[in-house]
């Protein structure tokens, strides 16, 4: 099912080829996994990120993969930590509210507990990303070897299975600001600098990377026309990972 977060709920309909194919582009172009990495998660095995990011993919790559459950992360956000540091995970996700709320529960002296240098894919995705808890996260993480290049911003939906685009590995956040009063009114991005002297009425916007090969993807306006580059539109894409339909529609 959709999260909904755009209109209600609805069931998608993913064949077994379609969500090859997205593991695939996943493992391969995405992630770049060998056989060296190991996956750790506490996403609900009941939203697209849980169930093929941390389900699906280890099974389809044979991966090895230790769970906690969402409510033990809830509690304990801490043993996120621990898992990845015993275990030597090497790809895990989180929402940015999870990043937030296990930087949040950190005390001063807890880096000496942990081991975070095999971590080298985080990804953030399933929300709007905010540079700043995962800019919170890395400081007070880098005593325990915590990289910030290991950040891995995404982007999908799961009328595409899961993945539509990764940013770029070992490269950490990229962001911009753009002009907010001109992007509400016309939809035009104009990327604002950080000078001081610049107008501060800004909205900060995560660079999500390039769309996964199986992807074909137009930006378009309400009348289905494509829009030129930095032009606020509708998100068109095709390819072998897409949905067959809605449950019933």
């Amino acid at each position: 099912y959709t999260s909904g977060s755009t209109r209600f709920p609805r069931g998608v309909e993913i064949s077994q080829r379609t969500v090859m194919t997205n593991l695939r582009d996943i493992a391969v172009h995405g992630l770049k996994i060998t056989q060296q990495d190991r996956m750790v998660s506490w996403l609900p095995l009941y939203h697209d990120m849980g169930l093929v990011g941390f389900m699906l993919l280890p099974l389809g790559s044979q991966l090895s993969a230790d769970y906690l459950s969402p409510r033990t992360f809830a509690m304990r956000p801490r043993l996120w930590l621990k898992v990845i540091s015993q275990n030597r995970g090497t790809i895990s996700s989180s929402p940015p509210f999870g990043y937030a709320l296990c930087a949040k529960r950190l005390r001063l002296t807890d880096h000496d507990r942990y081991d975070l240098s095999s971590w080298r894919v985080a990804c953030v995705g399933a929300e709007r990303i905010h540079p700043e808890p995962l800019r919170q996260f890395a400081h007070v993480l880098k005593p325990a070897k915590f990289n910030a290049t290991a950040f891995v911003a995404c982007y999908g939906m799961a009328e595409c299975a899961l993945a539509i685009s990764f940013a770029e590995l070992d490269v950490g956040i990229a962001a911009v600001k753009v002009d907010k009063e001109l992007m509400a009114t016309t939809g035009q991005v104009v990327i604002r600098s950080d000078d001081p002297q610049a107008p501060t009425d800004t909205l900060t916007f995560v660079d999500c990377g390039k769309i996964l090969p199986s992807f074909a993807l137009n930006i378009r306006d309400d009348n289905g026309k494509d829009l030129p580059d930095y032009q606020c539109g509708r998100i068109c894409l095709k390819g072998a990972s897409v949905m067959s339909g809605y449950f019933q529609n």
